[in-house]
């Protein structure tokens, strides 16, 4: 009996991997929906352990009708080490394609959070197998890297899937994807259950979560902070390396030294303690460069998730968001200096009606009807 596969870089609390949280959050909704139509699933994440640690392979049932595989992670070598890091990428690589040679069959769907890291296993196991391949895109990863080259051989692989689950109808025109068909799902539309209200202190409590990448906007929701009154609290929720998270930390001791808004950086939460902390703020911050190539056809995947969560959105304002299903729920800024960031924060008044909810709920609705026709025809 074939079966329904997801590939991606995956991991939990108790298995903790070298993750994205945000693509983890999306890999939980898109799980949980396929599982809300009947099937089963079964993820295969191939993301090393987050200190570098050797740990065996793993399977883990995540629920009665999805199974988590998480492949052997390689013990990592110090950049200082060329030859070891090579020999150890080549050993993961090797290892990642002989277990999805083993669990792939011929008339599997198989599910693909798009990845640089995954291209050449599937390339290579497309030759030998005969699967339904399902792309999910979120963005074109050379575009951030700036890298024409790359940008190539990234696109020749993304058409030769079968279909496609994309962040935003601007990225079906990018690829110029001809007579395959696809669903847009630029994040996750779930309503969280409401376990905590927002701050009743007096203040406005303004939240960025995300990456610490400078390109990405941490470091304008704190500079805009300069703009704003002791009326306001900026938290910077986030990830990142070493060297960004000193960046950052240097950048609010500035800046707190220059305005009267309060700043903090609050870790970096998953799950339910990151769902409870949102919902404690008022306003949830989309702050990327977007000037940025990437921004031309990645949505977000922020931006649902602080509406999920009853946040009103302050947004830069760029297509791939304005024509999004959640466009006019925004209160957008077009300059992106930190002047313009805080005059759109000012601009939210809590004292209107707002139902987020409501509006991601429906979009939900729409999304698992759109997935279930994905995955029959």
């Amino acid at each position: 009996m074939s079966k329904i596969i997801y590939i991606g870089h995956y991991g939990n609390k108790k298995h903790s991997r070298n993750t994205s949280p945000a693509g983890v959050t999306l890999m939980d909704y898109i799980s949980n929906s396929i599982n809300s139509l009947g099937y089963d699933l079964t993820i295969y994440s191939p993301a090393q352990s987050e200190d570098g640690s050797k740990i065996d392979k793993t399977v883990v049932k995540l629920n009665e009708k999805t199974t988590a595989i998480f492949m052997k992670c390689f013990k990592r070598y110090s950049r200082k080490n060329i030859p070891m890091r090579f020999i150890q990428k080549f050993r993961r690589e090797r290892c990642m394609e002989k277990e999805l040679e083993a669990l792939i069959e011929n008339g599997d769907t198989v599910i693909v959070y798009h990845s640089l890291a995954l291209m050449n296993a599937l390339t290579k196991l497309r030759k030998r197998k005969s699967f339904k391949f399902i792309l999910q895109v979120a963005e074109i990863y050379a575009d951030v890297l700036e890298d024409e080259k790359l940008r190539k051989k990234e696109i020749d692989f993304i058409k030769t899937a079968d279909k496609y689950i994309l962040s935003t109808d601007l990225l079906e025109k990018e690829l110029n994807i001809i007579n395959k068909e696809y669903i847009v799902c630029s994040g996750t539309y779930k309503v969280e259950e409401t376990t905590n209200k927002p701050k009743d202190d007096g203040k406005i409590h303004v939240v960025y979560a995300g990456t610490l990448d400078p390109t990405k906007g941490a470091y304008s929701a704190v500079e805009a902070s300069r703009h704003l009154s002791e009326k306001y609290h900026v938290h910077i929720l986030g990830f990142g390396n070493d060297q960004q998270k000193s960046q950052l930390f240097e950048l609010i001791e500035k800046t707190k030294k220059e305005t009267n808004c309060t700043i903090t950086y609050d870790g970096c939460l998953q799950g339910e303690s990151f769902r409870s902390f949102l919902q404690g703020c008022h306003v949830g911050l989309s702050t990327q460069n977007p000037n940025g190539a990437y921004n031309g056809t990645s949505f977000p995947s922020k931006i649902l998730v602080y509406l999920a969560n009853g946040l009103r959105v302050v947004s830069v304002k760029i297509p791939a968001i304005e024509k999004s299903p959640v466009g006019q729920a925004m209160f957008y800024y077009e300059v992106a200096t930190p002047e313009e960031i805080a005059k759109a924060i000012l601009k939210v008044d809590l004292s209107q009606p707002y139902d987020s909810r409501a509006l991601i709920d429906g979009l939900n609705t729409d999304l698992i009807s759109s997935i279930d026709k994905l995955l029959k025809e």
